[in-house]
């Protein structure tokens, strides 16, 4: 296995090359390929999160939000804040993913 994979698999383990878990570049933790998978999924997931929260907003300004009960507006105000909060995470992990 690529000695350098290796050291970036158990870095924050701790580990020791020779302890390495990975048996081969396939099981690394590291292995690039799995990493742009992973950068995938999650740039995905923003995106579609981003959708879903456009989506609420445009409600949330609308005519109809108007009629809901003050208790389901605030639950729809709270999910809102809570999507764009998460929504900030995911770019936050997508970016330091491309580091």
């Amino acid at each position: 296995m690529d000695e350098d994979i290796c050291k970036k698999c158990t870095a924050k383990s701790g580990l020791k090359r020779d302890d390495c878990p990975a048996k081969d570049e396939d099981q690394c933790h590291y292995n690039p390929a799995k990493a742009e998978s992973f950068r995938e999924r999650v740039v995905e997931e923003g995106k579609e999160l981003q959708k879903k929260i456009d989506k609420l907003a445009v409600f949330v300004e609308g005519e109809k939000y108007e009629f809901l009960p003050e208790s389901e507006k605030g639950r729809q105000a709270t999910q809102l804040a809570i999507m764009r909060a998460y929504r900030a995470i995911l770019v936050a992990r997508i970016a330091a993913a491309f580091k």
